[in-house]
């Protein structure tokens, strides 16, 4: 692994369709869709979740929850987006869209880039 800054732009997300699993940008995941106003983009995106895989622990109430936590708490550094080698986000795309959203896509973040064995 390695902690590096990037363009937050240059984050890509695993985005669940009806057809599967769609590497997309970061500007189309769900959760930046409903921070730039498009709410129907995240509740249509959780109803694929709870057809495909209900057994997953993501909720539109939980997202609800962390954008209070995000907005009314001082974002934390010190936890970092996990991406793989390709910038594919891992973990942190609620918070990710949220920093995008917030200072724009050229905003430099901290990620901890995390290298696999394929």
């Amino acid at each position: 692994y390695v902690i590096e800054k990037v363009k937050i732009s240059n984050l890509r997300f695993n985005k669940l369709t009806s057809q599967g699993y769609r590497l997309v940008p970061l500007a189309k995941a769900p959760a930046y869709q409903y921070l730039q106003g498009d709410e129907k983009a995240y509740k249509n995106y959780m109803k694929l979740y709870q057809k495909y895989e209900p057994d997953t622990e993501r909720s539109e109430q939980r997202f609800y929850e962390l954008l209070d936590s995000l907005n009314n708490s001082s974002y934390d550094e010190s936890k970092m987006i996990a991406v793989d080698g390709m910038y594919m986000i891992l973990d942190g795309a609620h918070r990710a869209s949220w920093l995008m959203n917030k200072h724009g896509g050229d905003y430099e973040v901290k990620v901890l880039k995390i290298y696999r064995k394929m």
